[in-house]
């Protein structure tokens, strides 16, 4: 069985008005700058498809008499049904008059063709540095530019630059220089990144763009502006075609990734210094308006809530679902029933856009490909109302382009209270202090993180001693908070403490980490007190601890 698909029509019109005038959308006088942003939004959707326009005017000095026009664009491409995403062309057509009550009017006047001054997109791919078993996905995206007066009468060049953020996102800057040989014909530009180190499946779910038009002089006309995205798709990322075929062993690849464009811009005409206007921001600008699918008319988010919250109350849950269309709570006893009542929320609601993990959900873990990979080609983030992310595939997540947030303030009070609590309930029965006090006590705290140093500032208020050990070492004014003193290995905390508290997070280093050789370190008759994860200690060495050895608890 083959099936023909074919880019779909996807476009849409704007028109406005440069004025002069002082009721216009545009005043220069008494060399004012203006900064001024249309009101009309258009916007088009078509089953999965939609794109928005939004226009920013810029004013100059009256005696440079120049104006800007900025032009910044999006388009969401469909998730389902049209194949691995090879390349993108960008078509932009300019048309005006110089009256706007005759819009397809010839001018004669070569001074009123826009000239394109700068054009710097930015784009940010993914929330994960790039991997050498990442596929290279190859994109060539022409963006051409037409006016309705013949031949462009200026031709230009594409440059880019392509860094990584602290955050390890990728970000390509481009700038658009006018070429002095107007020569050539066509007024078009091209953007070829043949090095994007992206999501392992290539994935691409939106693009945004901003085109700045310097136009002089600035008498009033009419203009309209035409975007259309033109899609090509090939079975090999190498090989470009218009169409493809689908077959039994191949089947299209979701588009459920994210790539926006945009970035601070400023015209770059010769004439004049970039102060003399304001900087097109693009990065302040709105997000693209909300996206109706005609199919399930969507227009906010539908959230899936795994687990019900324990103790929540019944204004929590309005507020939470008066935000987000369909916020349901699925309780299930296990993985496979998350995953057998999941496909039925999506018939009904459509693709869901976000997951909320409850405390208390540890019979759906892991959290991992076999769990959400049916279930979140559309989601575009998890969240957790837990500190811990070891139930969670991070790889695996932020590979699809998904984001991945822990809550790591939420338990810290009453995590930090437990560990009193327990600390306090011990039986002090063969040490040398009388009574339960722990007065005068060591406690030593393995990882000084945001639970560990309240466990700190509360042990202290007992008159407790305070030592820690932590890959980071408190600053002075941390240490001034807790009065806890550091100790340069575990080994070391654990001969001095009568009390030892485990409170850093589990990962490949701590796994296990409190093991027989931890316990032959430890105080004959000290105590152990874990409110962390309970793979830190080796399960078969603390029972032969407690069974032979000194250790209480």
């Amino acid at each position: 069985m083959s099936d023909t698909i074919d880019p779909p029509a996807l476009g849409f019109e704007s028109d406005f008005v440069f004025s002069d005038e002082d009721d216009g959308l545009l005043g220069i006088r008494n060399d004012e700058r203006v900064n001024r942003s249309l009101a009309t939004q258009d916007q088009i959707g078509k089953t999965g498809y939609s794109a928005y326009v939004r226009h920013v005017q810029y004013g100059a000095y009256e005696n440079k008499s120049a104006c800007l026009l900025g032009i910044d664009f999006a388009f969401r491409f469909p998730p389902k049904g049209l194949g691995r995403f090879s390349s993108a062309e960008i078509e932009v057509t300019f048309e005006k008059a110089l009256n706007p009550s005759k819009p397809y009017l010839r001018s004669t006047d070569a001074s009123l063709d826009p000239i394109v001054a700068n054009f710097a997109p930015r784009q940010i791919l993914g929330q994960t540095k790039p991997r050498e078993n990442h596929r290279i996905l190859e994109i060539s995206a022409p963006i051409v530019f037409h006016t309705p007066f013949g031949p462009a009468q200026m031709s230009a060049k594409w440059s880019q630059e392509t860094t990584f953020t602290e955050e390890g996102r990728l970000e390509v800057h481009g700038n658009l220089a006018q070429d002095d040989d107007h020569d050539d014909g066509a007024n078009s530009v091209t953007w070829d990144l043949t090095e994007n180190p992206v999501s392992k499946n290539g994935i691409l779910r939106s693009f945004r763009g901003v085109i700045v038009l310097f136009c002089r002089p600035c008498d009033a006309f009419w203009m309209r502006v035409a975007v259309k995205p033109v899609v090509k798709f090939a079975l090999d990322p190498r090989k470009l075609l218009t169409k493809r075929l689908v077959g039994d062993k191949d089947e299209p690849v979701l588009l459920n990734g994210r790539q926006s464009l945009g970035n601070s811009s400023c015209f770059g005409y010769n004439e004049f210094d970039a102060e003399d206007f304001p900087w097109l921001d693009v990065l302040n600008l709105p997000q693209p308006l909300g996206i109706k699918d005609e199919e399930s008319h969507k227009e906010r988010p539908f959230v899936v809530w795994l687990g019900r919250p324990r103790h929540e109350g019944g204004e929590y849950l309005s507020a939470f679902q008066k935000k987000f269309d369909y916020a349901q709570i699925l309780e299930a006893d296990d993985c496979q029933e998350v995953k057998e009542k999941t496909p039925a929320l999506i018939a009904k609601h459509g693709s869901i856009d976000a997951f909320l993990v409850s405390m208390g959900t540890i019979t759906y873990a892991p959290f991992d490909q076999d769990l959400f990979g049916p279930l979140a080609s559309e989601c575009g983030i998890i969240t957790s109302s837990k500190a811990g992310y070891d139930e969670f595939d991070v790889e695996w997540i932020t590979n699809q382009g998904i984001w991945l947030c822990n809550t790591t303030d939420a338990i810290v009070e009453s995590t930090s209270n437990m560990a009193i609590f327990l600390t306090l309930t011990a039986r002090w029965t063969n040490v040398l202090y009388p009574t339960h006090d722990i007065t005068g006590m060591t406690i030593g705290i393995v990882g000084m993180g945001k639970v560990g140093t309240r466990v700190a500032s509360k042990a202290k208020a007992f008159n407790m001693r305070v030592k820690y050990f932590n890959r980071r070492r408190l600053s002075d004014q941390e240490k001034a908070l807790c009065g806890a003193s550091y100790r340069d290995s575990l080994h070391a905390l654990l001969s001095v403490s009568d009390i030892v508290s485990i409170n850093c997070p589990l990962n490949d280093d701590t796994r296990n980490s409190i093991s027989t050789a931890e316990f032959a370190a430890m105080k004959d008759g000290s105590y152990l007190v874990n409110t962390a994860r309970k793979a830190i200690i080796d399960e078969d060495a603390l029972i032969q601890a407690l069974e032979y050895g000194n250790r209480f608890s």
